[in-house]
């Protein structure tokens, strides 16, 4: 199975170009699973303290509006969250600027399942990764779990 993983702007200009170039690459390297960061089709809400039932209406509505487009990416599967009204758990791995002024330092990243090895990590200069992963080997390295880190 070919996966992909990526880093996508926080704010409305920065993802429609992130998602065109998306697009291109789900495409040219016939992915078969995207993996979106957390609740990417609207500003990170969790950048303040402050409760604001209007703008996450806005991220509500936003993610209405994106879903539609999943398709456009061409892979058989998208994994992404988005919010919703009645869930008031979030968490991110956007990476760069936020809204705030603050930096993000999420990033996308691949790790081979039976001994951790990194097959590979998104960055500014590379925000898209796509590797290809043997599901069996991903599924023989479950009958080995629980796996303890040594001191």
């Amino acid at each position: 199975m070919k996966i992909s993983v990526c880093e996508l702007g926080n704010n409305s200009i920065g993802l429609k170009q992130d998602w065109l170039a998306l697009i291109e690459h789900v495409t040219s390297e016939k992915s078969d699973l995207v993996l979106l960061p957390e609740m990417t089709f609207h500003p990170w809400l969790a950048g303040t303290n402050q409760i604001k039932p209007e703008l996450w209406q806005e991220a509500v509505n936003s993610h209405d509006h994106w879903l539609g487009r999943l398709s456009e990416l061409t892979a058989r599967i998208v994994i992404g969250s988005r919010p919703v009204i009645q869930n008031k758990s979030l968490s991110s791995n956007f990476n760069g600027p936020n809204i705030t002024g603050s930096e993000f330092g999420g990033t996308g990243w691949v790790i081979e399942p039976e001994e951790g090895s990194v097959l590979g990590v998104t960055s500014p200069g590379q925000p898209f990764l796509t590797v290809e992963i043997d599901l069996e080997v991903a599924q023989n390295a479950k009958n080995t779990y629980p796996r303890y880190v040594k001191e």
